[in-house]
């Protein structure tokens, strides 16, 4: 987590501190701890145990903090601080006025660790070998890791002090850089074969929303907007492909876009009944 997030959260943590009366309470954990990871000595690939958790040798830490008072609260959880699992959250309030809430939610995704590839600079703009193909010369080829890491940092705020009416804001940012394995065909057909690569990630989703409305027990009304923006920083790379008599060829990513929504909602819960009584049966005698 960058020092400017947390100098967000610690400040968010103290906002209303001028209104806190003296039966505010803060009570909460703070845990610290080791983990230690030996991989057999005949695993090939350890990713798959590290795929989605930071599995590493290393420290573990968790904080856990809740402050209550008459009108105001707030949680404040954290854990994996500083791993590439990291997840910091903070949110908070005040009883039928505002509620708040920022976080951060890291996440690395491994799919390759101590792999093997002819290309000396593997996930690069231009990929090239150390030599022309073939390539027969393992030992002229390269070590890599493929991985990517994403990141999520998010915050809101909703105002609830006009009850039933509400506006809510929110937004997020969404960060991914790295590689990923991906394969090119050598050819205008499949037929030629594929190559496996290791593409190039730099990805960024920007998304905001906003949304306002009124809501009973009995009915719910409210009109959003949404816009959404995907930036690529790297929309192609070429790598050199012996197919084709070691020319660079070009492989095409995701293009940037944008997205946006405007939305409406309409609810209403027990409504009257339009259920007829029966009628009586006539008397006979």
């Amino acid at each position: 987590m960058n020092k400017r997030l947390i100098s967000i959260l610690v400040a968010n943590l103290f906002v209303a501190a001028p209104a806190i009366a003296q039966d505010f309470k803060v009570e909460g954990t703070v845990s610290a701890g080791v983990i230690n990871t030996r991989n057999k000595d005949d695993v090939v690939d350890a990713s798959k145990l590290n795929e989605y958790k930071d599995l590493s040798s290393g420290g573990l830490s968790a904080v856990d903090v809740k402050g209550r008072g008459s009108s105001y609260w707030f949680d404040l959880f954290g854990e994996n601080i500083g791993r590439d699992d990291q997840y910091i959250g903070l949110k908070g309030g005040a009883d039928k006025t505002f509620k708040y809430w920022l976080s951060s939610d890291s996440l690395r995704h491994n799919f390759l660790f101590n792999g093997r590839t002819p290309y000396a600079n593997p996930g690069s703009e231009v990929q090239r070998p150390p030599s022309n193909f073939a390539l027969l010369n393992q030992g002229l080829w390269t070590n890599l890791d493929v991985s990517y890491k994403r990141r999520d940092d998010a915050v809101g705020f909703e105002l609830q002090a006009l009850n039933p009416w509400y506006v809510r804001v929110e937004g997020n940012r969404v960060k991914t850089t790295g590689t990923k394995v991906g394969a090119s065909s050598q050819g205008m057909s499949p037929g030629n074969g594929y190559v496996d690569l290791a593409f190039p990630v730099d990805y960024e989703t920007r998304n905001a929303s906003i949304e306002g409305g009124f809501s009973t027990k009995t009915m719910h009304f409210s009109l959003s907007w949404l816009t959404s923006k995907f930036e690529n920083e790297q929309e192609s790379f070429a790598w050199q492909n012996g197919y084709w008599g070691n020319g660079l060829d070009p492989t095409y990513l995701p293009p940037d876009n944008k997205y946006s929504r405007i939305a409406g909602n309409a609810t209403i819960r027990k409504l009257p009944s339009t259920r007829r009584s029966p009628r009586a049966s006539p008397r006979t005698s």
